[in-house]
């Protein structure tokens, strides 16, 4: 199904998504987006931070369209405490954060990482409220501490708290990833070993399995072609019924030209765009067969050298179709 979005509209969810992925600790950078965008809501914006020697309130100024000033004011301090005696470092800091309209790539204080934190902390906050994005939304401590950094006394509460991603409730917030090779019997059967490993791995109350896809499940990759779906679905169900009756959810990981550690670039710039398009369309077809067989979710992989981050390189993706890295949106086509 062909669709069109406007620039703009892109863009705003971009940010958003950028701001979702702060959950996990890193905020990417808003500023690529939001130039000549108007994704910011005019204004300022406050944030109190604290480190285990002071207290700050973090002050951000935005216009429709850039980060334009950040400072911060001492509520509370300490002897050990370095906002105040570092105060024109930091201000060249907070300096640094405008020039660039981001905390991302900038240099933390050199022996000043609590305030360097503090700092980027406020920012992110105030980005948040600038972007029209309610705390929930955004930014979230998945394992909350105790403010001192030398003392540790949670419950790990959050960890073992239920998690809601879209449809799908997983019991916890542990998961078992897909980095991991498979298991065959003597008779090369991959099934029946691996329904009692991650059998157990659920009776032990992992949250989410997720299955190295290529590895586990033949005829479910969407670089597989022609394969008997019907007949891979049904040989699956008895690992995914097993895993469901000990209380987890199960996944499996897609990814682009194979399990190879590298993609080479040839496999970015060479390969036709009806070959893109098919995979697309077995990605959708792929995804119909788990669901059949009974898993719950498909992990997109993204990680090292793989082909999807090869269309997001601008070093790699020299295409020069609407694949190539002329703009966000071809490169996240």
């Amino acid at each position: 199904m062909n669709q069109t979005i406007s620039r703009r509209g892109f863009l705003k969810g971009m940010a958003a998504g950028a701001l979702s992925a702060a959950a996990l600790g890193s905020l990417s950078s808003v500023a690529a987006f939001a130039e000549g965008t108007g994704i910011f809501k005019e204004g300022s914006y406050t944030s109190v931070q604290a480190t285990p020697y002071g207290k700050i309130e973090v002050k951000c100024t935005f216009s429709s369209t850039a980060l334009t000033d950040v400072g911060y004011d001492v509520l509370s301090t300490s002897k050990s405490d370095y906002f105040t005696p570092l105060a024109e470092t930091i201000k060249s800091y907070c300096a640094k954060i405008v020039e660039a309209g981001t905390t991302d790539g900038v240099d933390a204080i050199s022996g000043a990482s609590f305030c360097s934190r503090a700092i980027n902390d406020g920012v992110k906050a105030c980005m948040m409220q600038a972007l029209g994005l309610k705390p929930e939304t955004g930014i979230r401590v998945l394992n909350p501490q105790e403010t001192g950094f030398d003392t540790f006394d949670s419950d790990l509460a959050s960890v073992f708290s239920p998690l809601q991603l879209g449809p799908m409730t997983i019991r916890n917030r542990t998961a078992k990833a897909a980095g991991t090779g498979t298991w065959y019997n003597a008779e090369g059967d991959v099934c029946p070993i691996n329904e009692e490993v991650y059998g157990r791995m659920a009776a032990g109350e992992v949250g989410l399995i997720v299955l190295p896809g290529y590895d586990m499940l033949p005829g479910f990759g969407p670089d597989d072609g022609e394969v008997d779906l019907d007949a891979a679905a049904e040989a699956m169900k008895p690992l995914t019924e097993i895993v469901h009756n000990n209380g987890a959810k199960i996944g499996y990981q897609m990814c682009f030209a194979g399990q190879a550690p590298t993609v080479e670039p040839e496999v970015i710039n060479e390969t036709p765009v009806e070959e893109l398009q098919a995979f697309i369309e077995h990605v959708g077809t792929a995804a119909a067969a788990a669901k059949a067989a009974g898993f719950d979710s498909i992990e997109i992989k993204g990680a090292s050298a793989d082909g999807l981050n090869g269309f997001l390189s601008r070093r790699i993706n020299a295409r020069e179709d609407e694949y190539g890295p002329q703009s966000i949106e071809n490169r996240s086509r």
